[in-house]
């Protein structure tokens, strides 16, 4: 049986690496990104999977014009907690 009517479409992407000029990749690495003051900053909070459900409580209580950024803490707040689980042995 031949399948005369199949629209199925086989899609495919390839990786183009991104070329910077040598201004450009001076101007982007002289921008800090925090990356060493970030992961201290999450080690400090130890957040664990008990903590979530309190601090979801009192973000949802908020209702000032900085909900969209707690709403994006959480998400991230969720995410931290699930890799450290996986990770937890990481010192």
């Amino acid at each position: 049986m031949e399948l005369t009517n199949s629209k199925r479409k086989l899609l495919t992407a390839s990786y183009v690496e991104r070329k910077l000029k040598e201004d450009e990749r001076e101007r982007v690495d002289k921008v800090a990104s925090g990356g060493i003051q970030k992961s201290n900053l999450h080690r400090a909070l130890s957040l664990s999977r008990e903590d979530l459900p309190t601090l979801m409580e009192q973000v949802q209580k908020d209702q000032s014009e900085h909900r969209k950024h707690l709403d994006e803490l959480m998400r991230f707040a969720k995410e931290w907690v699930t890799g450290q689980e996986h990770y937890s042995n990481l010192q």
